[in-house]
């Protein structure tokens, strides 16, 4: 699925939306520079340099230069004969120096050429791109002011234990390289939720917010189409919708930005459809339990001896076999067989009851990254459909009186309310771990289907065991 996790949902964002352009990716030109080759041929080696960096900045569309502060330091960078030279041939309006009165300022700073340069450059008219009149063109759709809006949301949304977490920072290239499941959960929810709030729900009526409203329908397109893909369900209805969605996303792209080139992944995309029918959910012929397993082995420390050539006689065969041995492979063979003991012996029946009560530091230890959605996708699909309470981490083994709001609640539904019931904080469902929200509000934002199949979202606030036999009851509002 690095097909629409990678390849379309973080080209979209990034190369499309502008969320972190690449460095490595070739902006359009707004304004084209033409400097005489005979002038060139005044300056050293370094200066020109300078000036074909000097070319390339002004060269690009304002929008990058909407921060002044950062535009200025980025254009000083430059020597000063560069700027001197750039600020000649293109006729800048630069300040007259001073009066002969001081001896040592017989010639302009950088700051005021750079000054001047830029000035010059918010004064030239831009060649007309798909977006450019509505600040909205390829790889600059997204404004600083929306990338903060988004980080905020991201900061501020709350998700629960099992779905993996992302940075709050970003476009900003402290967070690393994302995971191809972390832009799953950026693209399906935060960025979504964000978008839509932003554009969707936008009542200027200006010509930028009717352009990102169309952007935002393409963009809903695509993310529907990766939904539709990651169920855990099949159908032919299913797969044709998937094929819809994703041609009304790559139809949407060309006729928003016809300069944009289409990539491997978007034809590969259009194949998806097929593969569904065929092999059934992604989940089973997906290739990220290998990576998976192959990243717990990166992370094994080892002292990075990797050993000898040898070789070896075989006495079956004349010829020799030659292979590698050294301390690396048995170091991370013996850590994975510790690291697989350690998750049997908590399997077996006979395990002693004060290891199984140190479960979840132990899973903590051997999977250091507990959210992680792909790996929840694997428990729900072979968990049990039935409830299971978590006792050793939500019950304190001790009945408590009945809160009079549940009272209540009982009496309404037709049910005989105890004197005291046993409460708990934590349940799993499915794999899935839910909790009280005085334990984790995260985790106690649940949707339940009603009688007639409409789901209505809830929050829990409550988890008590009572009767006999005893049943679990959940309390929500």
């Amino acid at each position: 699925m690095h097909n629409l996790f990678l390849g379309l949902i973080k080209e979209h964002f990034n190369g499309i939306l502008g969320l972190n352009p690449s460095k490595s990716s070739k902006e359009n030109r707004a304004i084209i520079i033409n400097l005489g080759i005979p002038s060139l041929a005044t300056l050293n080696q370094n200066d020109v340099k300078g000036v074909e960096k000097l070319r390339c900045w002004l060269e690009k569309p304002a929008a990058t230069f909407s921060d002044r502060v950062l535009a200025l330091k980025k254009l000083q960078r430059v020597n000063l004969p560069a700027l001197a030279f750039m600020c000649q041939e293109l006729h800048c309006n630069i300040p007259l120096l001073p009066l002969p009165t001081e001896p040592r300022r017989n010639r302009h700073t950088k700051a005021e050429l750079a000054e001047a340069l830029l000035s010059w450059r918010f004064q030239q008219p831009e060649m007309q791109t798909a977006g450019s009149n509505t600040s909205t063109e390829l790889g600059h759709v997204l404004q600083p002011k929306e990338i903060e809006e988004i980080r905020s949301d991201i900061d501020q949304l709350l998700t629960p234990t099992w779905m993996t977490s992302v940075p709050s920072n970003i476009s900003h290239s402290s967070h690393g390289k994302l995971k191809a499941d972390q832009w799953r959960a950026l693209g399906t929810t935060h960025l979504l939720i964000s978008l839509i709030r932003l554009w969707g729900f936008n009542s200027d009526n200006s010509a930028r917010s009717a352009r990102c409203l169309e952007i935002l329908d393409v963009t809903i397109s695509l993310i529907s189409a990766v939904i539709i893909t990651t169920s855990r369900t099949v159908t032919p209805a299913s797969a044709s919708a998937y094929q819809k969605h994703m041609v009304d996303y790559i139809n949407g792209i060309k006729r928003l930005f016809p300069s944009y080139q289409l990539h491997p992944n978007h034809h590969m995309s259009l194949h998806i459809s097929e593969f569904l029918l065929l092999f059934g959910p992604v989940h089973s012929w997906w290739t990220f339990a290998f990576e998976r397993l192959i990243g717990n082995l990166q992370r094994m420390p080892s002292n990075g001896k990797v050993g000898k050539p040898w070789i070896s006689n075989c006495d079956s065969m004349i010829s020799y076999l030659k292979s590698t041995v050294g301390e690396m492979k048995e170091t991370i063979a013996r850590a994975y067989i510790r690291s697989a003991n350690l998750r049997a012996l908590l399997l077996k029946s006979g395990c002693p009851e004060a290891i199984q009560h140190c479960k979840l530091f132990v899973d903590r230890l051997l999977n250091p990254q507990l959210r992680d959605s792909l790996v929840t996708d694997i428990h729900a699909i072979s968990a049990p459909e039935e409830a299971e309470a978590d006792f050793f981490e939500g019950f304190d083994g001790q009945a408590h009186p009945v809160p009079a709001e549940i009272r209540a609640a009982l009496h309404s539904a037709n049910l005989c309310a105890p004197s005291r019931v046993a409460l708990q904080t934590y349940i799993t469902i499915n794999s899935l771990k839910f909790a009280t929200a005085s334990k984790h509000l995260g985790n106690s934002y649940i949707m339940i289907s009603g009688e007639s199949g409409h789901h209505q979202p809830c929050q829990l606030f409550y988890i008590l065991e009572f009767g006999t036999p005893k049943s679990t009851y959940l309390a929500i509002r």
